[in-house]
């Protein structure tokens, strides 16, 4: 088998944990800054992603939600959050 791009290594979801709070921020402020930029206003991308953030509260708010991390070759590199579903 021949790749037109090499495997890109190991990669790992696994559930958030609280030291994961300064890469998943630095992912989601590289996803504002970047790809959602093309459809904000430089002024809404400062106030939804700014360069620094209380980590201790974006740290509380991902372990509230069920997120989930996306780790290559040991580097957090994506996350989401996913809802509870309900039990019948």
């Amino acid at each position: 088998m021949t790749y037109d791009v090499p495997p890109l290594g190991d990669l790992l979801i696994r559930r958030y944990e609280a030291t994961d709070a300064g890469d998943t921020w630095q992912v989601f402020r590289a996803a504002v800054h970047g790809t959602a930029s093309r459809d904000y206003t430089p002024e809404q991308i400062q106030a939804w992603a700014p360069a620094t953030v209380d980590e201790s509260r974006w740290q509380e708010r991902r372990s509230a939600a069920r997120t989930y991390v996306a780790c290559l070759n040991g580097a957090v590199v994506g996350f989401s959050d996913f809802p509870s579903v309900p039990r019948s």
